[in-house]
């Protein structure tokens, strides 16, 4: 994921071995959905841009969730 910090969009960066559906679910730190992205990924890299700029500055996790991988959840900092 990059920029980490971010100020008004992130984009989260995973590469696919296959097409694949994804999810990508945006938290804050009390667990609270603040976000949900749904996509087809495609062989190779994919790049899946994040707005962030309404939400306040502090910490958020950022879980992307497909059949092959399952579930990831990295930290994102908002400036």
């Amino acid at each position: 994921m990059y920029p980490n910090p971010a100020n008004n969009n992130a984009v989260v960066q995973f590469t696919s071995n296959k097409t694949l559906n994804y999810t990508v679910e945006i938290t804050d730190v009390s667990g609270k959905v603040l976000q949900t992205k749904n996509g087809t990924a495609v062989v190779g890299k994919n790049n899946v841009m994040i707005d962030v700029s309404k939400y306040a500055q502090g910490m958020y996790m950022i879980t992307l969730t497909d059949d092959e991988h399952g579930k990831r959840t990295l930290k994102l900092n908002k400036e």
